[in-house]
C-alpha cells in the first residue's frame, strides 16, 4: 500500500475541535501528524442585537461561510428559542460547511465550485435579487467580500457576529521548541489568523529557521497571507479541503520541492 506521507512529520494548526480529521488523513498516508493550536475560537457574548436579528422573520437568505458560523448560530436558535422559516434559502462556502448545515437537518441552496467567499458572492449575485434580505452569521474577522457585492446589487445585509479567533498562547512554547528541534518537515495552515499567530509567536526566532519550511494552506486568501509572512515554499490545496490538502503535501514531497 502507497504510504506518500511516510517519513514525515507534519504540524497541524488547526483548532482542537477540527484537529483530528486532518491528523487521521495524514496518518493514513503514512504521515505524522503534531496537533498544535494555534488559535482560539470564541463564542461572542449573545446579545439582544443578535436576538433581534434572528427574530425577525423575513429573511430571504441565510449566508454561511464556515462550519464554526453554522455551529454558533443553531447554539444561538437553540438557546433561545427561535427558529427558521421553511421558506429562507441557505448559502454556503462549501462541502465541509454544508456537511455541518447537513447534520443540522439544513439543506443548503447554493453551493459554489470555488470553495471560497468570493466564489460565494459570484454566485449569490446571480440568485439573490435586488431589495431582498440576507443575514449573514460570520466571524467578527470575516472579510467584507460577500456583503459588499450583495449590497451593490440593492439588497439588505446584516452581518451578525458570532465568534472570534484569538492566538493560543497557551501553545507558544511547544511551537518553539518544534521550531528549534527541527521536529517538523511541513506546516499546514486552514486560516490567515493561524499564518499571523505562528509568526507572531516567533517573532524571536531566527527567520532561517522556519521561513524555508514548507506550507500547505487549505485556500488562496491563507496562502496570500503565507507568503505576505516571507515564507519561500508553499502550495495551495486543491480542491480547497483537507483532503485536498493531504494531497498537496504529498505532491510536495514527490517533486521534492523543499530542502531540509
Amino acid at each position: 500500500m502507497s504510504e506518500p506521507l511516510k517519513g514525515h512529520t507534519v504540524l497541524v494548526t488547526r483548532p482542537p475541535r477540527q484537529a483530528p480529521a486532518l491528523q487521521r488523513l495524514i496518518e493514513a498516508e503514512g504521515g505524522v501528524a503534531h496537533n498544535l493550536p494555534l488559535i482560539r475560537t470564541l463564542r461572542l457574548p449573545k446579545n439582544k442585537e443578535q436576538i433581534s436579528s434572528v427574530q425577525s422573520s423575513s429573511w430571504d437568505w441565510i449566508v454561511f461561510t464556515s462550519a464554526n458560523a453554522v455551529a454558533f448560530f443553531e447554539e444561538l436558535l437553540q438557546e433561545t428559542g427561535l427558529s427558521l422559516h421553511d421558506d429562507v434559502r441557505i448559502a454556503s462556502v462549501g462541502k465541509k460547511t454544508s456537511n455541518w448545515l447537513k447534520k443540522k437537518g439544513r439543506t443548503p441552496d447554493l453551493v459554489p465550485d470555488k470553495y471560497t467567499a468570493e466564489g460565494l458572492a459570484e454566485l449569490l449575485q446571480v440568485h439573490v435579487a435586488e431589495g431582498e434580505r440576507v443575514l449573514f452569521p460570520k466571524s467578527a474577522r470575516a472579510r467584507p467580500v460577500i456583503p459588499m457585492v450583495l449590497r451593490e446589487i440593492g439588497a439588505y445585509v446584516e452581518e451578525l457576529p458570532l465568534y472570534t479567533s484569538v492566538p493560543a498562547e497557551e501553545n507558544k512554547t511547544k511551537l518553539l521548541d518544534y521550531i528549534d528541534k527541527g521536529n517538523v518537515d511541513i506546516l499546514t495552515f486552514t486560516s490567515p489568523s493561524a499564518v499571523k499567530a505562528f509568526v507572531s509567536f516567533l517573532q524571536e526566532t531566527p527567520p532561517a529557521l522556519w521561513q524555508k519550511k514548507p506550507v500547505v494552506s487549505i485556500g488562496s486568501v491563507t496562502d496570500e497571507e503565507v507568503v505576505r509572512q516571507g515564507f519561500t515554499c508553499h502550495k495551495t490545496a486543491y480542491p480547497y479541503t483537507i483532503e485536498g490538502m493531504v494531497r498537496s503535501i504529498a505532491d510536495l514531497i514527490k517533486e521534492e520541492n523543499y530542502s531540509e
